[in-house]
């Protein structure tokens, strides 16, 4: 998709380019796995990059960020005067309700949903495999144990019930229903939005976007609904979306001021008065600074998403109110500087003596061992134990510049090559849509490290692949260091050589 923001000199719209190769600079100095950023000012595209293997035109999952578009359906049903935001959830979803309805659950109200306040004092857990209203029954199950409006709560499960919400009132998908209010008047392409088993779309975290979708909306909520002149979505709609409707303080994580400054209609208040965001998990920002006229993007894959926003207010501390002198030694600096930007690699170790013994040895699981594309894949948004599949047979070959993973699943056979020129390498492969970049190298003398990235996930995995004289074992490790579930990954038993007599180790 090509871009509706002209490009221009930072500079030209008050900011520094020695600010911005800074901000690349502190992202760097802070360990953060950036994916990809870029920065609006007074809608103009002043710098923009990606971190190879990911591109700028890549679908990324961007998570919670897909609440915000959530809000947007909500705002734009409201305009059309089918919702109003007193309505009881009760009346909503009689069908849905448990046998003793609470006095709390009686007051909930649309409101009360959209502000992560709807009375919960814990996330619900509920089914979304189930092909039925299941669980949306175990939603409002859950214990409401605060009167609705007064105790926020992160919601996710919430979020989903707005969107049953909308297919109820309109009898429309949240993406079908979205298609001619926002995204074609945005022009924005194909968008995709996970499901889960009833057909409800996953708006609290199933959105996968490009850059320039996200510039799109983030400018959108920037000018609040309004599009190329053209009022969209009522102003009024953004004064209370996009400014703090419940405390978070106390309630949030993690306990930082970017997160205790408060919740709209499913935006994150930012702690710098004004400015507000549409956060997804590790790092999926459209932070919005209405006193600057500016939008920061970002896709990443971190933890320290509290680390990424001060990085962001370090660089919009700096934005000028009026334009720069031209400083083309510095502009051409970021220009190289964002033109060159990749994930960290490492240095391919090689060891002769074990590739040669372990050259051409096939290998077999000792006992059930799932799919290499579900062992090796990073977050995935409602996995299926269904669809993991299983790995029949794994042998190793050694090329000049790499080493060849040959992986045959119960659905195909096919090669992963890993780089150990110390850079990924991209390869095409069955099981993903926008390739999968590994690397590897020796760090012992019978373990090979592989870094293996399914790039249509915003993750990866790390796997050690150990070898004995009649076997390997191999740990995987998520890129990113975290407990969540989402990075929960399978264990893999034991693979024996099939062919011992084939390889010897020296």
């Amino acid at each position: 998709m090509k871009s509706c923001f002209e490009p221009a000199t930072p500079e030209s719209q008050g900011v520094p380019s020695r600010a911005i190769l800074d901000f690349l600079e502190d992202l760097n100095d802070r360990g953060l796995e950036m994916h990809a950023f870029s920065i609006l000012r007074h809608g103009k595209c002043i710098a923009q990059g990606s971190w190879y293997p990911y591109r700028t035109d890549m679908e990324h999952n961007v998570f919670s960020f897909s609440k915000s578009l959530t809000s947007m359906a909500m705002g734009f049903l409201w305009q059309e005067g089918k919702l109003s935001l007193s309505e009881k959830l009760t009346d909503i979803f009689a069908d849905c309700m448990p046998e003793t309805i609470s006095e709390n659950l009686a007051a909930a109200t649309v409101r009360d949903l959209l502000i992560m306040g709807c009375g919960h004092e814990t996330e619900p857990f509920v089914d979304n495999f189930t092909p039925d209203n299941t669980w949306l029954k175990q939603f409002f199950a859950h214990p409401f144990e605060h009167a609705p409006g007064t105790a926020y709560q992160y919601n996710t499960a919430g979020t989903n019930v707005l969107c049953a919400l909308l297919f109820r009132k309109t009898g429309e998908s949240l993406t079908g229903y979205l298609r001619p209010r926002l995204f074609d008047p945005l022009g924005i392409g194909a968008v995709s939005c996970a499901a889960i088993a009833d057909g409800t779309q996953f708006g609290g975290a199933g959105f996968r976007l490009t850059l320039e979708d996200m510039k799109r909306f983030g400018q959108f909520f920037l000018k609040k609904g309004c599009w190329e002149g053209k009022q969209l979505l009522s102003q009024e709609w953004f004064d209370q979306a996009c400014t703090k409707q419940i405390e978070t303080a106390g309630r949030a994580q993690p306990d930082h001021p970017d997160w205790n400054a408060g919740y709209g209609f499913q935006f994150w208040m930012c702690d710098k008065p004004g400015s507000f965001r549409a956060d997804g998990a590790f790092g999926q920002f459209a932070v919005v600074l209405p006193q600057k006229d500016a939008v920061i993007l970002t896709q990443s894959s971190t933890e320290q998403t509290f680390s990424l926003m001060e990085a962001i207010h370090g660089l919009s501390s700096r934005m000028q109110d009026c334009a720069l002198a031209p400083c083309p030694k510095e502009y051409g600096l970021l220009l190289q500087k964002q033109n060159n930007l990749a994930l960290a690699g490492f240095s391919g170790v090689r060891n002769r003596k074990m590739e040669t013994a372990i050259e051409g040895a096939v290998y077999s699981p000792e006992g059930d061992a799932v799919s290499f594309r579900t062992f090796s894949s990073g977050i995935r948004m409602l996995p299926s134990p269904k669809d993991d599949g299983k790995c029949l047979q794994i042998r190793f070959s050694f090329e000049k510049d790499r080493i060849l993973l040959h992986i045959a699943d119960d659905d195909g056979s096919y090669v992963l090559p890993l780089s150990t020129t110390g850079n990924y390498c991209v390869s095409s492969q069955p099981f993903s849509r926008q390739g999968v970049a590994g690397i590897a190298r020796f760090v012992e003398n019978n373990v090979i490290e592989a870094v293996v990235r399914n790039l249509d996930q915003p993750s990866g995995k790390r796997l050690y692949f150990c070898f004995e004289p009649d076997r390997f074992c191999v740990r995987a490790v998520s890129t990113i260091v975290t407990d969540s579930p989402m990075t929960a990954g399978a264990v893999w038993p034991a693979f024996l050589k099939t062919n011992v007599s084939e390889g010897r180790f020296l």
